[in-house]
């Protein structure tokens, strides 16, 4: 055995023999490369495109990004009057059969130009079958970058190039800030197409692009307040964020709520309107308070010497209640109350009629008043009543089958106790006969009376 081995290494001739073979096994291997490695099982088919997009023979075929074959051949031809690119591929045989919904993209590998083929296999039950055809030449072609930014004139591509370089050294270092951004980026956006189509349709579009301008350079200048105002706003997104839950149910009781609120402000309506008229009723008052109020402080400041008088009072009545308490404890005390009781019962009637004649209409003390004008003539032999007597002259000649038109006497004035004072308010009304109660409702006072100036104020 060692001398075998000993005989198979230093033969020059078989040595030679096998690495010729090795080096051609692998040239033919390097040769084939582009059609597939040998003895592989693939699947054969035809894609039928609108544009080759400068794909060439030998381009790579992936699906989600992984290599499952490659180009074979691109050939042109005319359909329909229309000319399409057949692409002929050959993808791994663990795919067989691609739906025929597939879609089909050329897609831009690198910067320098080169592209691959990526197939999306779809979910219809139709399939393609090898060396069968996969027709998307009514699809609309890729544009690939190059071709975006060959629409740009010179100075517009050398200005994104400057804004790429700047923006790349913008975002170095903040690729998971990015990925957060990515990712809450078509929440955010769900309605651009809306405004991007809003916009479109505006005449003025220019217009808005220029004050967007203005507006960025006036807030240029307070950028790091309103960056604070922004981290401000994250953190209370963030507050309401962890109480999300109590939110949603506040959300969620909001209807109800809103329908209690309506039938309340429908209960409330007449209240507020009330509340409006009597807020109107009283505005003139309130426009006085001022000066009520002045005079109110006036008021109080003259009635400082009356009050630190006033509080002599408890002290002189102490032998008042002394005298109260001694008689409250005689016998007899309670005997005498209801006899009393007995005296000043019947008078009840008597005083709610003369009460509001005084106090409402102050009749007594106008007639006081007028009493001695009416006596102050007379002679060597006393006064005498002073009267005129309205009369017409038929009235006082004969009897009158009719009363006088002019005729005026209520019986029974109101004299307070209803409210109203019609002694002394009511008004004369030639040819008109009124016979009782005076129409519509009269005032509910009259003149009011002052003191004599001999009285002495205390």
């Amino acid at each position: 055995m060692r001398r075998t081995r000993h005989a198979l290494s230093g033969n020059p001739v078989l040595v030679g023999a096998t690495t010729v073979l090795v080096v051609v096994v692998a040239v033919f291997l390097a040769y084939n490369a582009n059609s597939g490695l040998p003895f592989v099982p693939v699947y054969h088919f035809t894609v039928q495109l609108p544009d080759a997009a400068e794909l060439g023979a030998g381009n790579d075929v992936r699906v989600a990004g992984a290599l499952v074959g490659r180009v074979n051949s691109i050939r042109a031809t005319v359909v329909g009057g229309r000319p399409i690119a057949r692409v002929a591929v050959q993808v791994e045989r663990s795919l067989q059969p691609l739906p025929q919904d597939t879609t089909v993209r050329v897609r831009q590998r690198s910067n320098l130009g080169l592209k691959y083929l990526e197939l999306t296999p779809g979910h219809s039950p139709a399939s393609i079958p090898p060396e069968g055809t996969l027709d998307r030449s009514h699809d609309t072609p890729a544009v690939d970058l190059d071709d975006a930014f060959a629409v740009l004139d010179p100075p517009t591509r050398e200005a994104v190039g400057v804004i790429a370089g700047n923006v790349g050294g913008g975002l170095a270092g903040r690729g998971a800030d990015i990925n957060r951004t990515l990712a809450t980026l078509p929440s955010t956006l769900a309605g651009l197409g809306h405004v991007a189509g809003a916009l479109s349709g505006t005449a003025n579009l220019g217009r808005f692009v220029r004050r967007a301008a203005a507006a960025a350079d006036r807030l240029a200048p307070v950028a790091p307040a309103l960056g604070h105002l922004l981290a401000a706003g994250a953190r209370t997104a963030a507050s309401l964020d962890r109480v999300r839950h109590e939110l949603a149910g506040t959300i969620d009781e909001a209807p109800s709520t809103e329908r209690v609120g309506q039938r309340a402000l429908a209960a409330l309506r007449p209240v507020l309107g009330q509340t409006t008229d009597l807020l109107r009723t009283a505005q003139p008052g309130l426009d006085r308070i001022g000066e009520a109020s002045s005079a109110l402080g006036g008021a109080l400041a003259d009635a400082r010497r009356p009050l630190r008088r006033a509080a002599s009072i408890p002290r002189r009545l102490q032998p008042v209640a002394v005298a109260l308490g001694r008689l409250s404890a005689e016998p007899a005390t309670a005997g005498a109350l209801r006899r009393l009781t007995d005296v000043v019962a019947p008078l009840k009637p008597v005083l709610e009629s003369v009460n509001p004649m005084q106090i409402r209409c102050n009749y007594l003390a106008l007639w006081l008043r007028n009493v001695p004008d009416i006596l102050s003539q007379g002679d060597a032999f006393g006064t005498w009543f002073r009267f005129t007597v309205v009369a017409r002259l038929d009235e006082m000649v004969g009897q009158r089958a009719k009363p006088s038109p002019d005729l005026h006497v209520d019986p029974q004035p109101d004299v307070g106790i209803n409210g109203e004072c019609e002694m002394g308010n009511e008004r004369y009304e030639p040819g008109r006969q009124v016979i009782g109660p005076v129409p519509g409702r009269q005032p509910g006072t009259t003149e009011l009376t002052s003191q004599p100036p001999s009285v002495v104020q205390p």
